[in-house]
């Protein structure tokens, strides 16, 4: 993909205008995922410089600092007249961050399915931001920062600058493979017991207090609909590409796809030690992970992308069959993890297939193969 940098424009500039995104689309987005936008661009330009091409951007990469705006002429530099050269795969996943599928394009939306009722107001704890949250636990991360969309690399008015200012909210962990390996831990501790046999009382969420408050609004407004949907798709891209990040740099080539044997490098590395050896169990685990794989592979091209992973996430905060876990209410609890674990492992058909299907097409307007 060839996108053209115009007079006044930034990398993040060039590439809205590019999805035809206009300035009060742009404010629309929040710094997380602009964050994750310039991961995807570092990632394309690495590629490049790898296969000796010409760079992308001159100057720092690091995609932390892109809300700070005394980095903005010094990280990510672009000139007036640049060309840059994003490779389709990578494009493809930008454009998916920032341009989600609508509503309207779907049979049936995130807002039209039936969302839990939060718990009573006075009883959690209470947010200012209607951010969606990244991976939270029993203790939240603390910590106020400004969202900005990034400034043109070349000089703009202040006035400009200043609306690009949006209110200080709390924001999720910037960089992609952090919050892919605390997202990655929290699983992992999903299935482990506490001192009294009971599996721990760990839960990921999704989403933030505030959106389950509106979540549970009575007669809410189209604004308000449109506002949960828009959110809670946003909230799953993020923590389907940083969950992918994750076990494609770890455990694979980084190459934005995991392959079979990069994903059972991955199951296998919760294998506990002591089974390692049993060949019996080993060839269970390795029959439990093809399934897995195989299920996981929505488009049968023989690897997984952040889409098929998104669609996983998503999948899992619809509840359980059994009743004993509510349905979309923007979180997955220890027992919606093991739940649809077994049910991933199952070479049968099940709920999770339909539910994988249906969060496929909702997130990217896509069908499974």
């Amino acid at each position: 993909m060839e996108i053209s940098v115009s007079k006044g424009q930034g990398i993040t500039q060039a590439i809205a205008s590019n999805l035809g995104l206009s300035k009060e689309d742009c404010r629309g987005i929040k710094l997380s995922t602009w964050k994750s936008v310039m991961t995807l661009v570092d990632e394309a330009n690495t590629k490049r410089l790898q296969n000796n091409q010409s760079s992308i951007f001159t100057g720092g990469n690091d995609v932390s600092t892109i809300g700070d705006r005394s980095t903005w002429h010094s990280n990510f530099h672009v000139n007036t007249g640049d060309v840059m050269q994003i490779e389709d795969s990578i494009f493809n996943k930008i454009k998916a961050l920032l341009m989600p599928v609508s509503a309207d394009e779907q049979k049936e939306t995130v807002q039209d399915s039936e969302t839990s009722a939060p718990e009573d107001a006075d009883t959690q704890e209470q947010t200012e931001s209607q951010q969606p949250a990244a991976v939270q636990s029993e203790e939240q991360a603390e910590g106020v920062e400004e969202t900005v969309v990034p400034a043109p690399q070349e000089e703009a008015s202040a006035a400009e600058q200043t609306e690009d200012v949006k209110t200080a909210e709390l924001q999720p962990e910037s960089e992609d493979y952090k919050l892919g390996e605390k997202l990655d831990t929290m699983f992992k501790a999903m299935g482990e017991f506490d001192e009294n046999g009971k599996v721990k009382d760990i839960s990921v969420d999704i989403t933030d207090n505030g959106w389950r408050q509106l979540a549970g609004k009575k007669d809410k407004t189209d604004a308000d609909k449109k506002q949960l949907d828009t959110d809670y798709k946003e909230s799953v891209k993020r923590l389907g590409l940083a969950y992918h990040t994750f076990i494609d740099k770890k455990y694979g080539d980084n190459n934005g796809l995991i392959s079979k044997d990069e994903y059972t490098a991955y199951e296998n590395a919760g294998v506990p030690e002591e089974l390692k050896s049993d060949e019996e169990a080993m060839a269970q685990v390795k029959e439990i992970t093809e399934t897995g794989f195989n299920r996981l592979d929505l488009n049968k091209d023989g690897q997984i992308d952040y889409e098929e992973l998104s669609a996983y996430i998503h999948a899992m905060d619809f509840g359980t069959e059994d009743g004993k876990s509510n349905g979309l209410n923007g979180k997955i609890s220890a027992y919606d993890f093991m739940v649809n674990s077994l049910s991933l492992a199952k070479p049968e058909k099940s709920k999770l297939d339909e539910k994988l299907a249906y969060a496929y097409k909702a997130l990217f307007g896509k069908n499974v193969a």
